[in-house]
């Protein structure tokens, strides 16, 4: 991951940008604050400003403190809809093994699929690590949509893999165009907003070479663990740039089934700790993109109980540079050593 980030940087733009309001007043006016009352229901946002401080927020919440926030504000995020789907099919895998104890083959056994699939569709993907949100950054899963969508202002944000796409106008029936919408043939409603890594654009559903992880099972658990960062950047209303970096961890739980091989598993028993090191430089260009930072974490059951957890660990760094700086760009360098546990299987992810 060293250098991995060359241009300004924006998701924290988004990151740093939004500035939710939810509490239970502001949910009784659906105009003010997106709550409709169909299948299109997402959170709405007045601006960008306090985002990353809320996001932080609900990603320390116990699994106990997140729905009583969903219930405050009466939305089911779709990270609550994933972990009830790993639930669901974890729930199937243990009736099958317990068949399977009993005598009866696994060839007739048909290991059952959460109702709840259908109506995520393709916000779900199948890695080599089994099913995962379909999402360049999972953290955002707690305060999006089931169709990975949020309200700011008056433009509506879709997250996807490796993008963000954007309806000006804010009406929730263009949705499926975005599908089809490119970097080449965006319009000035629909637009699309790359994330990328070193100048790259990121995909989600295999391991970027700037990303640095781990893998290790032993007594029948099987945890993998990395650490990533990206980029996006877009245009202020003054005309120059925003830009934002961010960096978080993730983990992935699964455990061994004798009939069906390595299986999700939701738990609370997993742990994180280490250190970090974040180093910015060739920054002369680039106003209020931070300093170098550094510090040491120690997190237990940190994402609640979940199959994948996921934390910042390195505050996002936002800066803008004026309409017609073409660099340099900053150098971006992330280092430090992840430690991750679950149960007593072990990794450590270094760089």
């Amino acid at each position: 991951m060293k250098n991995f980030i060359k241009r300004g940087l924006l998701l924290s733009t988004f990151i740093a940008f939004f500035s939710i309001s939810c509490d239970r007043k502001d949910i009784e006016n659906p105009q003010a604050t997106g709550s409709l009352q169909s299948e299109n229901r997402y959170l709405e946002f007045k601006d960008f400003s306090t985002f990353q401080d809320k996001l932080k927020e609900i990603q320390k919440k116990s699994p106990d403190e997140l729905v009583s926030w969903e219930s405050s504000v009466n939305f089911t995020t779709l990270h609550r809809s994933y972990e009830q789907i790993m639930k669901d099919e974890l729930a199937s895998v243990e009736k099958a093994e317990a068949l399977v104890r009993q005598g009866v083959s696994p060839k007739d056994i048909k290991l059952e699929k959460s109702l709840l699939r259908q109506e995520l569709g393709k916000m779900l993907i199948e890695t080599s690590l089994g099913t995962e949100i379909n999402l360049f950054d999972p953290a955002y899963a707690k305060l999006l949509n089931k169709d990975g969508v949020v309200k700011i202002g008056v433009e509506l944000y879709k997250f996807g893999s490796d993008n963000v796409k954007v309806i000006k106008d804010g009406d929730y029936s263009h949705i499926a165009f975005l599908d089809n919408v490119s970097e080449k043939n965006q319009t000035p409603n629909l637009k699309y907003l790359p994330v990328k890594v070193s100048n790259q654009p990121l995909r989600t559903a295999k391991m970027s070479a700037s990303d640095f992880s781990c893998s290790n099972e032993t007594g029948g658990y099987r945890v993998d663990g990395w650490v990533r960062s990206y980029y996006w950047e877009t245009g202020n209303s003054w005309g120059g740039y925003q830009y934002s970096y961010v960096a978080f961890m993730k983990s992935t739980h699964r455990r061994w089934s004798r009939a069906w091989g390595w299986v999700t598993h939701n738990t609370n028993i997993y742990r994180t700790f280490g250190n970090y090191a974040l180093t910015i430089t060739n920054n002369t260009s680039w106003a209020n993109m931070g300093s170098n930072s550094s510090g040491s974490f120690d997190m237990t059951n940190y994402g609640g109980t979940t199959a994948n957890a996921f934390y910042y660990f390195v505050p996002s760094t936002t800066g803008q540079v004026p309409s017609g700086t073409v660099g340099p760009y900053p150098d971006i360098t992330l280092s430090g050593t992840f430690n991750f546990e679950f149960y007593d299987c072990k990794c450590t992810a270094t760089n």
